[in-house]
């Protein structure tokens, strides 16, 4: 098997247990009210303020988008604020 189709694998098997865990048992509906949308829930960092979305899979909740809190030290990829708001601060 090369490093492709391990990659592929991968991406399928990530794509799987995300689904399967945002099913409610019940229904087979999203169980967050969303529809089956991820990332739909929001969570705010009570820090600056600023929303991030959730999702949760099975009894964990996870961020879907990357931090994007400024300390002193942290910077944006390539110098470029949209990049911070695209991809978190580094």
């Amino acid at each position: 098997m090369n490093s492709t189709n391990i990659l592929k694998y991968i991406c399928a098997l990530s794509i799987m247990i995300v689904l399967v865990g945002c099913m409610d048992e019940s229904n087979g509906k999203g169980s967050s009210g969303c529809h089956g949308e991820i990332g739909c829930e929001e969570m705010t960092d009570n820090r600056d303020g600023q929303k991030y979305k959730i999702v949760k899979i099975g009894k964990q909740t996870w961020m879907a988008e990357n931090l994007n809190y400024e300390t002193r030290n942290s910077s944006c990829y390539k110098d470029k604020a949209k990049n911070c708001t695209k991809y978190g601060r580094l």
